[in-house]
């Protein structure tokens, strides 16, 4: 029995290194090819796009994700996968119903300007697009994960960042070298994946049963599961709001100090800085988060507490190793490698690739830490934590930029950072459990 739980660890583990170092592969990709053919300027307004497709993502499809991979161990335990499955697909369309509304206004906002306002409106209106495809996707995979399908989460986010690419290439041969036409590539891919990961999910032999039925021991009703699940989710959108402001507002404050080009190198540098990151903690999220959840359970006993607590720290002490690491060597290799994935306008500034390393790695360490709350019920705890880590952001930003350009932002993000994984860890310190 042994040799086959530790089979099928490593069997999950193997694909889930696969899904990962193939999605990795794939980004580093993008960014050779991308900003090679789209410039500094170009690729700048790609990323502000980008920034509002994360937007949709978190405001609207995070809060969904977070509730599909936290409640299938707790309603599976309790014999009520159906009534979890109905509440997410009313959530998914009240999701809809919200970006739909948003696609009106910004459709109504092009046909009244032309101009400049028209170019800014395409590249948002294709955004907000790109953001519901993303997030249905993710939400799809946060379900897999769940449920602990590795190889099928793996096809599927390969595919994604590599079908991206082909698609944004094509759309730059087809429409011309520009933001919009990558971003149209980028959408197309997303939802192309999207569609094809729904049907895969509704023949799923573990959720094709729950889709319609009813357990013969759930009690219960749909009305009262989506209470439970809203009130879960809505410190998410609190949250949201601080975590896109510090992912994404460095962007937008750099446009207003400094100019798209600028825009388009930190993007850059920030996007192989945190493709490793990325990879890192990807690895741990989709192996270990879903085996921390289903140690919690419900969180009804102590051992259950216990247990998904020293998983936890085993895990976040080999993530700070392998971190440290990874700022090592972006130290060592920082300019030949900047130059190898992008060009030289862009390998000039090669120099901030560690120090935004670094600042990564504190937020993702913080991230990780994160996941105590969540198996606890308590999401609503890391509010001030994300308040702390924006306000830093800003405040770091203002007094540093216009001195120290680009090394202003990067030594910015240490500086927010090291603030929310200070917090992050006080807040871990505290915490009370909470039983579903």
């Amino acid at each position: 029995m042994q040799k086959t739980r530790l089979a099928r660890i490593g069997a999950e583990a193997a694909w889930v290194a696969a899904g990962q170092l193939l999605a990795f592969l794939g980004g580093f990709a993008t960014i050779k090819i991308l900003t090679g053919e789209l410039g500094a300027a170009a690729y700048g307004q790609l990323a502000l796009g980008i920034s509002a497709a994360g937007a949709v993502h978190m405001f609207v499809y995070g809060p969904i994700e977070q509730i599909a991979l936290r409640f299938v161990s707790v309603y599976r335990e309790r014999g009520r996968l159906h009534l979890l499955f109905a509440a997410l697909r009313r959530l998914h369309m009240h999701a809809a119903a919200i970006v739909g509304l948003a696609i009106i206004v910004v459709t109504s906002v092009l046909y009244a300007f032309a101009g400049t306002a028209w170019a800014w409106g395409i590249l948002i209106l294709l955004a907000l697009l790109f953001g519901v495809g993303g997030g249905v996707s993710m939400t799809l995979a946060s379900l897999l994960s769940a449920f602990r399908q590795r190889a099928s989460v793996a096809f599927f986010q390969a595919s994604d960042v590599w079908l991206r690419l082909l698609l944004a290439v094509a759309g730059l041969a087809w429409l011309g070298t520009s933001a919009d036409a990558a971003l149209a590539g980028f959408c197309l891919a997303t939802a192309t994946i999207a569609i094809v990961q729904l049907a895969w999910v509704m023949r799923n032999p573990l959720v094709r049963p729950h889709l319609h039925g009813h357990s013969a021991s759930a009690t219960g009703t749909e009305g009262s599961t989506m209470g439970e699940l809203v009130a879960y989710g809505r410190p998410y959108l609190v949250w949201a709001a601080f975590a896109w402001c510090s992912t994404y507002c460095d962007r937008w404050l750099i446009l207003g100090y400094l100019d798209e080009r600028s825009v388009g190198i930190y993007a850059a540098l920030l996007q192989i800085a945190n493709a490793p990151i990325a990879i890192f903690l990807g690895m741990v999220n989709q192996f270990l988060v879903p085996l921390i959840f289903d140690r919690a359970g419900a969180a009804t006993t102590q051992g259950q507490i216990r247990s998904s607590a020293a998983l936890l720290n085993a895990a976040t002490a080999a993530y700070v190793l392998g971190l440290t690491v990874i700022v090592g060597f972006a130290a060592l290799v920082a300019e030949p490698l900047v130059r190898l994935l992008t060009s030289s306008e862009f390998s000039r500034h090669a120099d901030l690739l560690w120090v935004i390393c670094l600042g990564l790695s504190l937020s993702s360490t913080a991230q990780l830490l994160v996941i105590k709350g969540l198996s606890h019920g308590r999401p609503q705890q890391y509010v001030l934590p994300k308040f702390v880590q924006l306000a830093l952001l800003i405040a770091s930003m203002f007094l540093l930029v216009q001195p120290m350009a680009l090394m202003g932002v990067a030594v910015s993000l240490c500086i927010s950072g090291a603030g929310y994984l200070i917090m992050v860890a006080w807040v871990n310190s505290r915490l009370v459990a909470h039983a579903f």
